[in-house]
């Protein structure tokens, strides 16, 4: 899951080659998963070439490290911009916290669907 997200931040700019195994590096250290069926992996700044979240929905929970996951949330967010990246931050905390926006996610047919929910 991990490696199919980073590579896919990867092929379209967002992050330079390196970022991954930041981000496996950063699981090591402390596991992403939230326990709320969410995992927010993120990896080292220094290698974020433009801000980009990248969401994955799961028809099957699994097992992230000690939590289901059903949601992945790929944060890769640029240092340079921090009023940006705090603003987006604290929405996304909100989606997580919500637990009506997390049943929308999951019920979701498409990438459309979300994308329609969260700018509404």
């Amino acid at each position: 899951m991990i490696s199919c997200l980073c590579d896919e931040l990867h092929k379209h700019y967002y992050v330079t080659e390196k970022y991954k195994e930041s981000v496996f590096n950063r699981e090591k250290i402390r596991a992403t998963d939230l326990g709320n069926d969410v995992a927010i992996p993120h990896g080292n700044e220094k290698e974020i070439l433009q801000s980009k979240i990248l969401i994955a929905t799961l028809k099957n929970p699994i097992i992230w490290n000690h939590y289901k996951i059903q949601i992945v949330f790929m944060i890769a967010m640029s240092i340079k911009q921090p009023q940006m990246t705090k603003n987006t931050l604290k929405d996304l905390y909100s989606v997580m916290d919500n637990k009506q926006a997390m049943k929308v996610l999951l019920e979701a047919k498409d990438a459309k669907d979300i994308i329609h929910y969260l700018q509404a």
